[in-house]
């Protein structure tokens, strides 16, 4: 028996596995051939090596247990009823390893109790889910896609709420859950796709903060006298004078008229040139883009209400840019963890075995992923003064699993990491890390 199983089994000993298995009704009677523990490790063991699949299950049994395990056994712990206990396990692993929030030393981020990032991303499925995923319409037949909602803790490294929806659920309809998860005093960070003034509404009743990009076509009104404000004439104005940013407290939209404070800042030449460039070569076909949305293309426009007092206009654009760290985390999972080809290269799965290895990938995302990278990261910074990069720390994990899991000589683990994994020395930009510590 090797050492990696071991840990991984001391690891799911803080999780009532036996316990979650009899409620959900994966073992009904005591198991002849497949533990529900043993089930989780192996089926841990093969999403780290990329080849989720019954059969891969069943190998990985066979060799640790050392007696034959065949694919059919695994595929009967594959159906409906074994569906909630997946779902409990991933449940119970994003509530015990969520920590509670800690941004000492940020001043950026200080004034709020937790800062959060929202936004999804799509996994490419087998098309005949396309009734339990429906993917896009599209005139080529059917096509089936999930969407993960994720929510991150941005100061802590870690998940603080995912969600498992069909590529039809879109992020403005998810917008209203976004509101509801949100926290007195969290700021919740998230791109034009939740833009939606009930959800952003509730999150100010709750005396939450948002941070976002504004919506084209959403009507401004001055706070003052309620007067409408021509926002491509105002900013068209300013840019003559030689001002390339404002910063407004406006209300938001012709019935909802949601106070907020609007900060505009003009891009520099090179990124209006290829925001036209990709606005004019939109794949939506049907989009037909107006003057004036390809004028206002030549600024960034955001929409807050986080109050002066607390950030400078400079601020917020340089809070926002931290939305792009949940980008490389979808990357990672798809790119390191090849999560997108363990399901695109399926030409056919049943729906519960879909579901199951769907919250299976969650769990072991957070339950060992997660931690290792929090866990190093602090360690690698304590002894090497370096940042490490969820990028580089990805591929170690994905090839050095069993020796980091084993723990045998973590001192030259922590070194290997300091060395291989860390963020390049940059004279002309930051790395994520040192914008989030250097304020």
């Amino acid at each position: 028996m090797n050492k990696c199983y071991l840990q991984i089994k001391k690891k799911l000993a803080q999780y009532p596995i036996c316990e979650l298995a009899k409620q959900t009704g994966f073992q009904k009677r005591k198991p002849k051939k497949i533990e529900a523990s043993d089930f989780v490790v192996y089926a841990f063991d093969t999403i780290q090596q990329g080849d989720l699949k019954a059969a891969s299950i069943a190998k990985a049994i066979s060799y640790g247990k050392q007696r034959a395990v065949s694919r059919k056994a695994v595929d009967n712990k594959l159906s409906y009823r074994h569906e909630g206990f997946s779902r409990r396990l991933f449940e119970q692993a994003l509530a015990q390893e969520l920590q509670p929030s800690n941004h000492q030393g940020n001043s950026l981020f200080g004034f709020f109790k937790g800062v959060f990032v929202n936004d999804s991303s799509c996994l490419k499925m087998p098309e005949n889910l396309s009734e339990l995923f429906p993917g896009p319409h599209s005139h080529t037949g059917r096509c089936a896609t999930a969407r993960i909602q994720l929510r991150m803790d941005l100061l802590n490294h870690q998940y603080s709420h995912i969600d498992i929806q069909s590529y039809r659920d879109n992020d403005q309809k998810y917008a209203a859950q976004l509101a509801g998860q949100a926290q007195a005093g969290d700021l919740n960070i998230f791109d034009l796709g939740y833009a939606v003034l009930g959800a952003m509404g509730k999150i100010a009743e709750k005396q939450a903060y948002f941070l976002c990009r504004h919506r084209f076509g959403t009507s401004l009104f001055q706070a003052g006298n309620g007067k409408q404000i021509d926002l491509l004439k105002t900013l068209t104005g300013l840019h003559r004078r030689g001002i390339n940013h404002m910063d407004w407290q406006a209300l938001l939209g012709a019935e909802k008229r949601l106070p907020a404070r609007v900060v505009a800042q003009r891009v520099p030449q090179r990124v209006y040139r290829q925001r036209l460039e990709k606005a004019l070569n939109d794949r939506h076909k049907k989009a037909n883009h107006s003057k004036e949305y390809l004028q206002l293309l030549a600024w960034t426009i955001l929409i807050t209400n986080v109050p002066k007092e607390v950030w400078r206009c400079s601020q917020a654009f340089k809070a926002y840019q931290f939305r792009w760290r949940i980008e490389i985390i979808f990357k990672c999972w798809k790119s390191k963890f090849q999560f997108q080809h363990i399901f695109k290269a399926k030409r056919w799965a049943r729906p519960p075995a879909a579901m199951i290895f769907l919250y299976l990938i969650l769990a072991w995302l957070t339950m060992f992923f997660v931690p290792l990278y929090k866990l190093f990261l602090v360690r690698v910074w304590d002894k090497h003064q370096k940042w490490l990069s969820i990028f580089k720390f990805a591929d170690m994990v994905k090839e050095r699993f069993d020796e980091i899991m084993s723990d045998d000589s973590p001192e030259r683990l922590v070194d290997l990491a300091a060395y291989f994994c860390c963020y390049d020395k940059r004279k002309d930009r930051l790395n994520h890390l040192e914008c989030l510590y250097m304020f």
